[in-house]
């Protein structure tokens, strides 16, 4: 089974906040989550935490989507 996978921006923005990524994630049976790995880009400016979104789509194989967006935080690194 597999699933695409993408960010998106909310109080985030690519690409001076973090680098956008898109791709599939395949899934071998009983498997029901994956980790994506986002690189955050670092910066001088005193902020509050931002989030960025990673939506599933496009399931193949049987396999049910049953929550589509998950959202990240880039937590404060100055």
């Amino acid at each position: 089974m597999t699933v695409a996978y993408a960010t998106g921006n909310r109080t985030a923005v690519q690409p001076s906040d973090y680098s956008a990524k898109s791709g599939s994630l395949s899934f071998p049976a009983g498997v029901v989550s994956k980790n994506v790995a986002v690189t955050v880009k670092s910066d001088t400016a005193v902020e509050p935490g931002e989030t960025f979104t990673v939506t599933l789509s496009n399931a193949t194989g049987g396999a049910t989507i049953t929550d589509s967006i998950g959202v990240g935080t880039i937590r404060n690194d100055d």
